[in-house]
C-alpha cells in the first residue's frame, strides 16, 4: 500500500490512486504528532520530512498556478528542493511571466512542460532564468525566447531544450 501525503485542502487522490488503495493523509492530522516553530501545518510537515528523511534529489512537482496567499508555506519551502517540475499539461491555469519567474526565483534546477491554448500563442519568455539547468518542452509553441539565449542565461550549467526546431537550434549554436 502506499501513501501519499496532501498538501492542498483541495486535493484528491486520482482513479488510479484509489484502486491501487493509496492511504490519504491529511496534512492537519500529521502535523499535531510534530514540534515545529512553523505556524503553517503544511510548511511545518514537509519541512519535517525533509529533516527526517534522506534524499537523493529532493523534487517538486507543481501542477497548479501558484498563488502568493495560499502557497506561502510553499515559496518559503522551495528553495530546499533541488529541482522543480512546472507543468500546466491537461490543467486549465494559463501561464505568465511572473508565474516562471516565481519559481526560477527560488529553485537553481527547473523542468518546464507548457502548454499554450490557441489564443496565449503570442506569450514569450524573455527574461533570464537565472538557474544552472533548464529543461523546456514545447508541444505546439515555442514560448521560450530564443534570442540571445546564453547571453541572458550567465549561471546555466545544462540547458535542454526539447522539440525544438532545426532554425532554433541552428540560432542558438551562432549565438
Amino acid at each position: 500500500m502506499k501513501e501519499r501525503i496532501l498538501l492542498h485542502e483541495d486535493a484528491e487522490l486520482s482513479e488510479q490512486d484509489v484502486r491501487e488503495q493509496v492511504t490519504k493523509l491529511s496534512a492537519a492530522d500529521l502535523v499535531e504528532h510534530i514540534r515545529s516553530p512553523d505556524e503553517d501545518p503544511k510548511e511545518c510537515l514537509v519541512r519535517h520530512m525533509i529533516q527526517t528523511f534522506i534524499f537523493k534529489k529532493k523534487t517538486l512537482i507543481c501542477n497548479r498556478k501558484m498563488d502568493k496567499l495560499n502557497d506561502e508555506y510553499l515559496l518559503n519551502i522551495m528553495g530546499t528542493f533541488d529541482k522543480v517540475y512546472v507543468s500546466n499539461f491537461m490543467k486549465e491555469w494559463t501561464v505568465t511571466p511572473k508565474d516562471i519567474r516565481l519559481f526560477c526565483e527560488r529553485v537553481k534546477d527547473i523542468d518546464f512542460t507548457l502548454n499554450f491554448k490557441e489564443g496565449e500563442k503570442n506569450f514569450k519568455f524573455d527574461k533570464a532564468f537565472e538557474s544552472e539547468e533548464l529543461n523546456a518542452t514545447y508541444y505546439d509553441y515555442c514560448w521560450l525566447d530564443i534570442d540571445n539565449l546564453l547571453a541572458r542565461e550567465h549561471k546555466m550549467k545544462c540547458l535542454e531544450l526539447q522539440n525544438v526546431t532545426e532554425q532554433d537550434v541552428n540560432s542558438i549554436l551562432t549565438q
